[in-house]
């Protein structure tokens, strides 16, 4: 075989164990407003708004859906009063609670069930989007999130 054809033959195999493995769905991500900016590496979605009022989409460019969880992380935020991610009619929702007008723990759902927490994080904040929210995604997800009550 010549080393052309070898090294083709390894790229494919390569190409072909990790669409097995699902690595990495082909997902854009697009900020509503020019001001916010979503950036998409690695299965890592990191959000930056500096009004920390905003919107945005993950898209399908192939109809495929990440299998794991995705990490969001929201750099640059003073606090997370809600993150929003809709799949159709499934929403998976983190928010500040409030005991009183005062803020006491943050939690997440997917749909009407727990679904992890709000992490504090450098910087920011970290939520992970199940897994089971991109089962539902048909043309894509609808991304919302406001830092703090105003």
């Amino acid at each position: 075989m010549s080393r052309t054809k070898g090294r083709r033959a390894a790229l494919l195999g390569c190409a072909l164990a990790m669409a097995c493995v699902g690595v990495e769905a082909a997902v854009t991500a697009a900020a509503a407003k020019r001001t916010d900016s979503l950036q998409l590496r690695k299965g890592v979605l990191e959000i930056r708004s500096p009004s920390g009022v905003g919107s945005g989409q993950l898209l399908s460019d192939d109809g495929a859906w990440p299998t794991a969880p995705m990490t969001v992380r929201l750099k640059g935020f003073r606090e997370i009063e809600h993150f929003r991610a809709t799949a159709g009619a499934l929403t998976f929702l983190c928010e500040v609670e409030r005991a009183g007008g005062v803020s006491t723990t943050r939690r997440c759902r997917l749909g009407d069930k727990p679904a992890g927490e709000v992490q504090l994080a450098d910087n920011g904040f970290v939520v992970t989007i199940p897994a089971a929210l991109f089962a539902e995604a048909g043309e894509g997800i609808v991304l919302e999130w406001v830092d703090y009550w105003r």
